[in-house]
Parts: structure tokens; C-alpha cells; sequence
């Protein structure tokens, strides 16, 4: 099922993130108050926003069409539905649903840091990422649908490739149809959500101050 394979992705995505080196984050709390700047919790914002727009867009859509899709006769038919429901709901709600994960994982991010941001300037960026993050998600299928259609190696196989590559992209092709609708699926979470928080917490940081302790 979709809903616990875009759950998991999000979990990748944010233990991913988390492998950065935590040393030069965790340095930001222990300085004084006085001498923190906003940008020492850049990529803290950044992580609670990604990880904030993966898991809301593949949840809360996949409740909604699990909701609208429960009078299935069987699961087929269920499967069908949420398949259609997607086709059809992606283009407009995924952004809506991205970009409220994606701004709440910005602002719980900063709030815990104790960073005053630019709430305008989130809202526009996390806005924005989140629809150019969908067009690079929907480039990213058009993409795979041909890279991993029969007979696509023979596209990229001309009389002068090396002969390396033409042993390796045959091999490597066969070896990712079997996970075409995972890698889809891990687009459309991971495109979106990092785009999304990217560019909201730039904007978050725009004009953001640390509060100091008497505020």
C-alpha cells in the first residue's frame, strides 16, 4: 500500500537529514543567548520542515481517499479508487498539504530555538517550494517512465557509448523496474517537501531574531 510506503520514505527522509554532522548544530544551544544568530538553526528548520510536509502530504491525502474509497466492494475495486483519487487530487490538494506540514515543521523548529522569523516570508516560500517541488516530483515520473519502459536502453545506446556503459545501463535499468512505483512514490514525497522547507525557511529567516532571555 501507498500510505505506509510514503511513511516510511518520510522516516528515511528525516533520518537522512539527521545524519549531517550533529556536532556543529548541537554547538547553537550551549552559546550564550546573546551570541546565537538566527542561521545557527537554519537547518534545524529546515529538517522540521521537511520532515513536517513528507509526512502530512502522503497522510493526510491517503486518509482522505481511504475515507472517500470505504464503500469499495472489494479491494480492487478500493484500489481503483484511491488510484483515480490521487490522479486527481494530487495536482491540487498535495501543495495545500505540503505546504501546512511544511510551515508548521518551520515554526515549531524556530519556536523551540527561540527564533522570531519572518512569518510572511514562510508562508510565500513554503507556498512556492511546494508547487515547483510538485513540477520537479511530476518530471521526476515523466523521467522514469521512460528511463524504465521496454526498450529504453536501446535509446540510450548509440554506436559510440563505451562499452562499460553499455554492459552498465542495461543492468542497471532491469534492476530499478522492479522498484518503479517505490522510487515514484519517494519523488513525490521527497521533492515537494525538501523544496517546500528549503525556501520557507529562507524565508522564515528573513529578518528573524533569536528572543533574548528577558523577552
Amino acid at each position: 500500500m501507498i500510505f505506509p510506503r510514503a511513511m516510511s520514505i518520510a522516516i528515511v527522509l528525516g533520518l537522512w537529514l539527521g545524519g549531517f554532522p550533529l556536532d556543529s548544530w548541537a554547538q547553537a544551544p550551549d552559546q550564550p543567548r546573546s551570541s546565537q544568530k538566527p542561521e545557527d538553526f537554519f537547518f534545524w528548520e529546515f529538517l522540521g520542515g521537511a520532515v513536517g510536509g513528507a509526512l502530512a502530504g502522503p497522510t493526510i491525502l491517503e486518509g482522505v481517499l481511504s475515507s472517500l474509497c470505504r464503500e469499495a466492494q472489494d479491494p480492487k475495486e478500493a484500489e481503483v479508487c484511491r488510484r483515480g483519487g490521487r490522479v486527481a487530487l494530487r495536482p491540487i490538494a498535495y501543495p495545500l498539504l505540503v505546504f501546512a506540514g511544511t510551515t508548521a515543521g518551520i515554526l515549531t523548529a524556530g519556536a523551540l530555538s527561540g527564533v522570531e522569523g519572518n512569518l510572511v516570508a514562510t508562508l510565500i516560500g513554503s507556498f512556492a517550494g511546494a508547487l515547483g517541488g510538485l513540477v520537479e516530483a511530476f518530471g521526476a515520473w515523466l523521467l522514469l517512465d521512460w528511463l524504465l519502459q521496454p526498450g529504453s536502453e536501446e535509446e540510450l545506446i548509440s554506436p559510440e557509448t563505451p562499452e562499460f556503459l553499455k554492459r552498465a545501463i542495461p543492468y542497471v535499468i532491469e534492476f530499478l523496474r522492479p522498484y518503479e512505483d517505490f522510487l515514484k512514490e519517494a519523488a513525490m514525497v521527497f521533492f515537494p517537501a525538501i523544496t517546500a522547507s528549503f525556501w520557507g525557511t529562507l524565508g522564515f529567516n528573513s529578518g528573524a531574531r533569536v528572543r533574548s532571555p528577558s523577552d
